[in-house]
């Protein structure tokens, strides 16, 4: 194995005593599963679902057999660049499947296997420069075909390079600036790329929209939503949830939360949204909704709409009340302090789970300002070897910019960006003449 290369190799047998086989490399680690799946502790600890079983059929594994179970790897100390699964399927047509979903929101699906419970290899890549550092393994998809059986996962990945700081910009001037950093110990050139910062004043500007039309499903009835068919959340990284599911054919498309005595949730994370906005910033969230036809009743239960903060704190809750239809144009529900929410979260306002099925065929964002969005337009990218300065030439007049900086080791590994750092650039110095 090249030097530049860790791997750890897990093992699934339920277990309670931790494995270190001589065999191993020096930088390699090996965790093996107890009935809570790890017998680790703290940062190597391992997560996973109620509904993830373990199974001894073919010798003791992990099942994936209800839609949504899921197990999630712990923080790993190097970008992964590749996760090995021996797996098996009981179907070679599945409608759901196993997915290995990055830490970063980047998903990729298992092949369809060859032969219906029969052990196999799959691998799953992602590039060094996404900086996956963790992983989750899910079932998702709709209907019922496709129990997945995974026996042990190999991990590998390469060195973390550590991100430069304290970037300046200094003696900035008419069309130039000069940038420095402090670089980390192994690193041995940096990439500098400078955006030019286009600041814009906009009222009602929509944000982020969603009439769901990718999740209907067109073999279903146009009347309600089916407790079938799991919502696709993983292809749509700003979504995640539990017991919610893709509609009945619609003229827009419908999702469900929640299913038979199943309450569930829907998350959307909303950081890439906040990112576009300045401090003044108003936003609204738009969210038409009804009840289940067949939840009707005279019990008054409403659609929570939970709005958390960066540290995890629920600061704001509101209620929505809800009928069999749809209402003529969407409930708005403003968001508090939108530079500091971290996420919205909808589900039945009461505990009860019998008969509390929300659908959901339109939500959006608004800006409902005016406020000033920033936008960045990459203008120079440049390279700096042996040095931690780079003066950045060729600017425009009275322009705002900000600079990024990332570091590469020997062996071409990559850190994640810098801080951007802002700086704006002066107007000219007029040239005199003197005449003699």
């Amino acid at each position: 194995m090249p030097k530049n290369r860790k791997a750890i190799l897990i093992l699934c047998p339920a277990v309670v005593t931790l494995l270190a086989p001589a065999f191993l490399l020096a930088d390699s680690t090996s965790v093996t599963f107890d009935s809570a799946l790890t017998n680790a502790t703290g940062s190597a600890r391992w997560t996973y679902s109620e509904k993830i079983l373990l199974s001894q059929e073919g010798g003791e594994h992990v099942y994936f057999k209800s839609m949504g179970s899921f197990v999630s790897s712990p923080e790993h100390l190097f970008n992964i660049t590749s996760v090995v699964l021996r797996l098996k399927c009981s179907s070679t047509n599945p409608t759901r499947w196993l997915y290995v979903r990055a830490g970063t929101g980047d998903s990729r699906q298992a092949s369809r296997v060859a032969q219906g419970d029969k052990i196999e290899t799959q691998h799953f890549h992602f590039p060094a420069t996404s900086a996956v550092r963790s992983f989750t393994m899910v079932l998702a998809g709709q209907e019922s075909t496709g129990n997945w059986h995974v026996y042990s996962a190999a991990i590998s990945g390469v060195p973390v390079v550590a991100t430069p700081a304290g970037v300046r910009a200094d003696g900035t001037r008419g069309t130039c600036s000069d940038l420095s950093w402090t670089n980390p110990g192994n690193a041995v050139s940096n990439r500098i790329d400078v955006s030019q910062v286009v600041r814009k004043e906009v009222c009602g500007t929509t944000l982020d929209e969603y009439d769901f039309m990718a999740f209907a499903h067109a073999a279903a009835t146009p009347r309600d939503c089916y407790d079938k068919g799991s919502l696709q959340v993983h292809e749509y990284p700003a979504f995640s949830g539990t017991n919610v599911y893709r509609a009945a054919s619609n003229s827009t498309g419908i999702v469900q939360i929640s299913s038979g005595d199943c309450q569930g949730y829907l998350r959307y994370d909303f950081p890439s949204i906040r990112e576009t906005l300045d401090e003044a910033a108003r936003v609204s969230l738009l969210v038409s909704a009804k009840k289940h036809a067949t939840d009707i009743s005279t019990v008054r239960w409403k659609l929570l709409v939970a709005q958390v903060d960066d540290g995890g704190t629920t600061n704001k809750t509101d209620e929505i009340d809800l009928s069999g239809e749809f209402p003529p144009t969407p409930v708005s529900v403003p968001v508090i302090q939108p530079r500091t929410c971290q996420a919205i979260v909808m589900k039945p306002s009461d505990g009860a789970k019998t008969g509390r099925r929300i659908l959901i065929d339109y939500m959006a964002f608004v800006n409902t300002g005016p406020t000033t969005v920033c936008e960045t337009n990459l203008v120079q990218t440049a390279f700096a070897t042996g040095s931690t300065t780079y003066s950045v030439r060729g600017l425009g007049h009275r322009t705002e910019y900000v600079a990024k900086v990332t570091a590469f080791d020997a062996d071409g590994n990559v850190s994640a960006p810098s801080e951007p750092i802002s700086f704006t650039t002066s107007e000219s110095m007029p040239f005199v003449v003197k005449l003699q």
